[in-house]
């Protein structure tokens, strides 16, 4: 590291743009987070318990996917459902089995989530959505509210269709770095968290990082450097379990933000890394210390290297957002990365797009034989073509490759504790192996 991390943060904060290469104006409204949420959140705690109360909402379906939801998500599985407000169901899937699972009844609020207004797989949920309204007393747009950017074609929807509320988020923030916005604060008043007392603790947690007080900034940033000296590093994240949502979050915040040009950071679970690599140079172990939580430190994790990271108790979440999109954003800095493009999520989607405008769909008919194309074989009736394809793939790996499972499946528990065991049995041969369930990793780590 050639320049002290504290010096990094003051450039960070005066919003110094030669932070990142090739990036004119970075969107750093972010950094305006404390004060946004010291404006709004005694309004937005009212509207919402009025609404909450008026309409007697016992559920809310938030429909999004990636940063549009994932925050949203962390805070009701940490703070749980508070007394006299709805509990939230994350709808980021187009799994059948899920969807046909939703209750849906009079009492239920849809919130749509998009900030590029776009987002193929929300819009079509929608729409779905929409028209299972209809069959619901009242007026089915009364029951949908909107979180987007300005201009978009969800804020065109939702004033044509006049939903119940649409809310427009500053369009200087970047999805993964949305956490204290709109697209969090909403949802968060909907169901009872006190967002007066989470902006108090932010403000004072971030002026604590800023001026040294707290020595957490600082460490995580020299963590997350040391890991990636290479250009590329393993970041293994070691949380209490009342804090396992958060690890979604962090994995596309730091992944999505330093993953380009064949650099990067890979958040992993310390327990999906294989034996090498819990002594390698590229891996550290970052910790969070919860107060309020008994025992919420893992001495079984812990190498040479390691910071803590300390939480007073719930509400300090606020403040860890804002830690860890400080930290991410300056280590990319360091890497040479422009921390807020994603030129191959960018890419992907263009070229989806072009496959699916210039190809019609085709039904094909799979007999119970062998199927193949030009690059795979499949036998439906003999599960050892599968184990040797597998085996073969294993040997083709190079000595520090990791492993990614993604999975066109159920997020269900006896979904993830089958690939839990699939990750246990690849972890010997492979660096790490992590786990994501699609389509939402398509928007998150790509």
């Amino acid at each position: 590291m050639h320049e002290a991390p504290e010096a990094l943060i003051e450039r960070l904060i005066v919003r110094d743009q030669s932070l990142w290469l090739g990036s004119d104006a970075p969107p750093l409204g972010w950094l305006d987070s404390v004060d946004f949420i010291e404006q709004h959140a005694s309004d937005l705690m009212q509207w919402a318990s009025s609404l909450v109360t008026d309409r007697k909402i016992e559920r809310i379906l938030l429909i999004g996917i990636g940063g549009s939801s994932l925050s949203a998500e962390v805070l009701y599985s940490v703070f749980g459902r508070q007394q006299g407000f709805p509990e939230l169901t994350v709808v980021d899937t187009t799994s059948p089995e899920i969807l046909n699972q939703l209750e849906i009844n009079g009492r239920t609020l849809f919130i749509i989530s998009s900030k590029s207004g776009t987002t193929i797989e929300t819009m079509a949920l929608y729409s779905w959505l929409h028209e299972k309204a209809k069959i619901l007393e009242g007026p089915p747009n009364e029951r949908f509210m909107a979180i987007t950017d300005p201009g978009t074609q969800l804020a065109k929807t939702a004033s044509t269709e006049e939903f119940l509320h649409l809310a427009v988020n500053p369009e200087d923030i970047v999805g993964r770095y949305s956490a204290l916005s709109y697209f969090a604060l909403v949802p968060a008043a909907l169901l009872g968290i006190d967002l007066v007392r989470l902006g108090r603790q932010l403000r004072k947690k971030w002026s604590n990082y800023r001026s040294g007080q707290s020595p957490d900034l600082v460490k995580l940033i020299e963590v997350m450097s040391a890991c990636s000296t290479s250009g590329y590093g393993m970041l293994g994240l070691d949380l209490p379990s009342p804090l396992n949502s958060l690890f979604a979050w962090i994995e596309q915040l730091v992944a999505e933000s330093t993953g380009k040009q064949g650099k990067g950071i890979l958040p992993v679970d310390p327990d999906r890394v294989g034996e090498r690599t819990v002594s390698s140079r590229n891996y550290r172990v970052v910790s969070i210390d919860v107060q309020a939580y008994p025992d919420s430190s893992d001495e079984e994790h812990q190498i040479p290297g390691q910071a803590i990271i300390t939480m007073q108790d719930e509400y300090d979440l606020g403040g860890i957002f804002m830690l860890w999109m400080a930290a991410t954003a300056i280590v990319s800095s360091l890497l040479n990365v422009n921390a807020f493009d994603q030129p191959d999520v960018e890419a992907s989607k263009k070229k989806t797009r072009r496959i699916v405008e210039h190809n019609q769909p085709q039904l094909m008919m799979v007999e119970n034989h062998d199927f193949r194309d030009s690059t795979i074989r499949f036998d439906t009736q003999t599960p050892d073509v599968i184990r040797n394809m597998i085996g073969n793939f294993c040997k083709k790996a190079e000595q520090d490759s990791y492993l990614a499972i993604l999975a066109f499946l159920p997020r269900e528990v006896q979904v993830e504790e089958s690939l839990e065991k699939l990750a246990d049995a690849f972890k010997s041969q492979f660096s790490a192996v992590t786990i994501g369930f699609g389509p939402r990793y398509l928007h998150s780590t790509g």
